[in-house]
Protein backbone atom coordinates (compact mmCIF):
# COMPACT_ATOMS: atom_id res chain seq x y z
CA UNK A 1 0.00 0.00 0.00
CA UNK A 2 1.49 3.35 -0.78
CA UNK A 3 2.30 5.86 1.93
CA UNK A 4 -0.71 8.18 0.03
CA UNK A 5 -3.23 5.19 0.53
CA UNK A 6 -2.14 4.77 3.84
CA UNK A 7 -3.20 8.59 4.21
CA UNK A 8 -6.73 7.51 3.84
CA UNK A 9 -6.99 5.69 7.07
CA UNK A 10 -6.21 8.96 8.96
CA UNK A 11 -8.99 10.13 11.47
CA UNK A 12 -9.24 13.69 9.94
CA UNK A 13 -9.74 12.02 6.30
CA UNK A 14 -12.16 10.43 7.94
CA UNK A 15 -14.26 12.91 9.24
CA UNK A 16 -13.53 15.13 6.20
CA UNK A 17 -15.31 12.12 3.80
CA UNK A 18 -17.87 11.82 6.64
CA UNK A 19 -18.69 15.39 6.35
CA UNK A 20 -19.30 15.46 2.48
CA UNK A 21 -20.84 12.28 2.44
CA UNK A 22 -23.52 13.99 5.08
CA UNK A 23 -23.61 17.26 3.37
CA UNK A 24 -24.94 15.05 -0.22
CA UNK A 25 -27.21 13.04 1.90
CA UNK A 26 -25.24 9.84 1.77
CA UNK A 27 -26.45 9.59 -1.39
CA UNK A 28 -23.70 9.46 -5.60
CA UNK A 29 -23.91 13.06 -7.00
CA UNK A 30 -23.63 11.75 -10.54
CA UNK A 31 -26.29 8.74 -10.72
CA UNK A 32 -28.29 9.29 -7.38
CA UNK A 33 -27.77 5.49 -5.71
CA UNK A 34 -27.84 6.28 -1.97
CA UNK A 35 -29.83 2.75 -0.88
CA UNK A 36 -26.88 0.60 0.81
CA UNK A 37 -23.97 1.84 -1.65
CA UNK A 38 -20.27 1.90 -0.74
CA UNK A 39 -19.51 5.48 -1.00
CA UNK A 40 -16.11 7.47 -2.07
CA UNK A 41 -15.01 11.22 -1.12
CA UNK A 42 -13.77 12.14 -4.47
CA UNK A 43 -11.01 15.33 -5.00
CA UNK A 44 -12.65 16.72 -7.66
CA UNK A 45 -9.41 18.92 -8.57
CA UNK A 46 -6.04 17.54 -6.78
CA UNK A 47 -2.99 19.80 -5.21
CA UNK A 48 0.39 18.89 -5.26
CA UNK A 49 1.88 17.80 -1.85
CA UNK A 50 -1.92 18.01 -0.72
CA UNK A 51 -2.75 15.60 2.51
CA UNK A 52 -6.26 14.24 1.85
CA UNK A 53 -7.65 16.22 4.63
CA UNK A 54 -6.28 19.68 3.88
CA UNK A 55 -8.74 19.86 1.11
CA UNK A 56 -12.31 21.91 1.25
CA UNK A 57 -15.01 20.18 1.81
CA UNK A 58 -16.44 22.21 -1.52
CA UNK A 59 -14.21 20.59 -3.99
CA UNK A 60 -15.15 17.19 -2.92
CA UNK A 61 -18.27 14.91 -3.62
CA UNK A 62 -19.92 11.56 -3.24
CA UNK A 63 -19.76 9.12 -5.45
CA UNK A 64 -20.62 5.55 -5.74
CA UNK A 65 -17.86 2.59 -6.56
CA UNK A 66 -19.07 2.36 -10.04
CA UNK A 67 -19.22 6.52 -10.94
CA UNK A 68 -15.99 6.83 -8.90
CA UNK A 69 -14.13 4.54 -11.21
CA UNK A 70 -15.85 5.94 -14.26
CA UNK A 71 -15.00 9.53 -13.32
CA UNK A 72 -11.40 8.23 -12.71
CA UNK A 73 -11.21 6.09 -16.41
CA UNK A 74 -11.70 9.77 -17.80
CA UNK A 75 -10.06 11.87 -15.77
CA UNK A 76 -6.92 12.66 -18.44
CA UNK A 77 -10.17 14.00 -20.52
CA UNK A 78 -10.95 16.29 -17.72
CA UNK A 79 -7.49 17.41 -16.64
CA UNK A 80 -7.51 18.90 -20.53
CA UNK A 81 -10.81 20.17 -20.63
CA UNK A 82 -11.03 21.36 -17.09
CA UNK A 83 -7.79 23.80 -17.72
CA UNK A 84 -9.77 25.00 -20.59
CA UNK A 85 -13.05 25.44 -18.70
CA UNK A 86 -11.05 27.48 -16.12
CA UNK A 87 -9.70 29.78 -18.56
CA UNK A 88 -13.15 30.19 -20.26
CA UNK A 89 -14.59 30.96 -17.12
CA UNK A 90 -11.84 33.46 -15.56
CA UNK A 91 -12.54 34.78 -19.55
CA UNK A 92 -16.55 34.95 -18.64
CA UNK A 93 -15.77 36.61 -15.41
CA UNK A 94 -13.53 39.28 -16.45
CA UNK A 95 -16.09 39.76 -19.17
CA UNK A 96 -19.39 40.27 -16.89
CA UNK A 97 -17.44 42.62 -14.56
CA UNK A 98 -16.70 44.66 -18.16
CA UNK A 99 -20.29 44.92 -18.80
CA UNK A 100 -20.92 45.71 -14.96
CA UNK A 101 -19.03 48.67 -15.44
CA UNK A 102 -20.25 50.23 -18.45
CA UNK A 103 -23.54 49.62 -17.08
CA UNK A 104 -22.44 51.69 -14.20
CA UNK A 105 -20.56 54.29 -16.42
CA UNK A 106 -23.19 54.94 -18.71
CA UNK A 107 -26.24 55.42 -15.97
CA UNK A 108 -23.43 58.53 -14.43
CA UNK A 109 -22.87 59.62 -18.01
CA UNK A 110 -26.77 59.94 -19.14
CA UNK A 111 -28.10 59.89 -15.81
CA UNK A 112 -30.36 56.89 -17.19
CA UNK A 113 -32.99 55.43 -14.16
CA UNK A 114 -34.87 52.67 -14.13
CA UNK A 115 -37.99 54.51 -14.44
CA UNK A 116 -37.25 55.89 -17.56
CA UNK A 117 -37.61 59.46 -16.75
Amino acid sequence: MSKYTEQYKDVRWQKLRLEVFKRDDFKCCRCGLEEEVSLNAHHLIYFPNAKPWEYDPEILISLCDDCHETVHEIEPFRRFYGKMLKEVCTAFRVLMEFKCRISELSNKEFGGNKNGD
